[in-house]
């Protein structure tokens, strides 16, 4: 019997009917009216509708109600072995004919007694792994409400530093004191990597979650052009060459995590490619109504050896003076396969490194 259902809506009555419907439009062009005389198809439709039934009243009853008709709907699930293996035998075997020879019989009584108590074992299995699936949801939904607290938390107060060293860096600016003026830079560069670490390990977090993201066309240019602006001091700084093309073929997305996905990619190239950073920005079509998305470095490129540790939460393969906390290419993984999307790399040692990630293309009779 199936479990069928169609969203927004359940139709689990109608769901369990179309094994059934299917089977006896087959039979009824192959045998006739005779389908109908036999019993195994009688407790077909029977077994069926009466799961169907069920399935139709348990999201309308309350947690203790409905926990009593998923157990009844497994015993019945289970006796529709019972049930076949008694017609099949009443209509084999001239001996047990007649239900009460059946029953008398030690193994068929045997029969009758476990295969309903396997039903109820089944029963009571699921139900208790439903109640501590609920259980960690519950957990789940509690301690991602706290991390956003101890987050929102965090950033004011990372902000509130920020803002102070600000005010000491305008106030000493004109000073002939370095010393001091290099120390509140400090606080403020701390402040705002500890604000970039927040958001990083929030936007984890909600790739995480199970709740549903709205996918929409993306406007792929204007996204990297928004995270290259987030980059603006870091492309300066590292004199970094940036070729993008005029345009980019539309993809489905969530815009602000594929943005998150382009400052990554963006700015390992420019922390870990050559001297001064040569980064090519592109988008190749795939077979399969997808778009892979791509950005090359001129970096020294990476050992298979590496490779193997790419995507991995907290892990840094360079452990050298550039800054960083090893969340940025597992961000990338979660996002792109929330998103349906797949991630990897390619490298040569000495010939730099190419990081892309897919996307469903837009559907032009959809959206035009």
């Amino acid at each position: 019997m199936s479990r069928w259902e169609v969203t927004p809506k359940p139709r689990r009555f109608l769901g369990n009917l179309i094994g059934p419907a299917t089977y006896t439009l087959i039979e009824l062009v192959i045998e006739g009216p005779r389908f109908w005389s036999s019993p195994n198809h009688i407790a077909y439709w029977g077994f069926a509708c009466a799961i169907g039934i069920l399935q139709s009243l348990r999201p309308r009853c309350g947690e203790w109600l409905s926990t009593a008709l998923l157990i009844v709907e497994n015993i019945i699930r289970a006796n529709i072995l019972l049930v076949t293996y008694i017609i099949l035998e009443s209509l084999t075997d001239a001996r047990f004919s007649n239900f009460t020879d059946f029953i008398a019989d030690p193994t068929h009584q045997f029969i009758i007694l476990a295969i309903p108590l396997l039903g109820l074992a089944t029963s009571l299995a699921e139900v208790t792994v439903q109640h501590y699936l609920k259980l960690l949801q519950k957990q789940n939904d509690e301690l991602n409400a706290f991390a956003h607290t101890i987050a929102h938390d965090l950033k004011n107060s990372a902000s509130a530093v920020i803002g102070f060293a600000e005010i000491g860096m305008d106030i000493y600016r004109q000073s002939e004191d370095t010393q001091l003026q290099e120390i509140f830079n400090n606080i403020a560069r701390g402040g705002y990597k500890i604000n970039t670490i927040i958001r990083e390990l929030l936007l984890l977090a909600n790739a995480q979650s199970g709740k549903s993201i709205p996918l929409t066309p993306l406007d792929m240019t204007g996204i990297i052009r928004e995270a290259q602006t987030r980059l603006e001091s870091l492309i300066e700084e590292h004199h970094a060459v940036i070729i993008t093309p005029n345009s980019l073929p539309p993809a489905m997305g969530y815009a602000a995590w594929i943005e998150e996905v382009w400052l990554n990619y963006i700015s390992n190239a420019i922390k870990y490619g050559g001297r001064p950073p040569h980064i090519e920005i592109g988008a190749t079509p795939q077979s399969n109504n997808q778009i892979r998305f791509w950005v090359r470095d001129n970096g020294k490129g990476l050992s298979p050896e590496l490779q193997k540790q790419l995507f991995t939460p907290f892990e840094r393969l360079h452990q050298t003076d550039i800054e960083g906390h090893g969340l940025g290419l597992s961000i990338v993984r979660r996002i792109v396969e929330r998103l349906g999307g797949q991630i990897g790399m390619t490298s040569e040692a000495g010939h730099g490194c190419t990081f892309y990630f897919t996307l469903a293309a837009v559907d032009v009779k959809q959206f035009g």
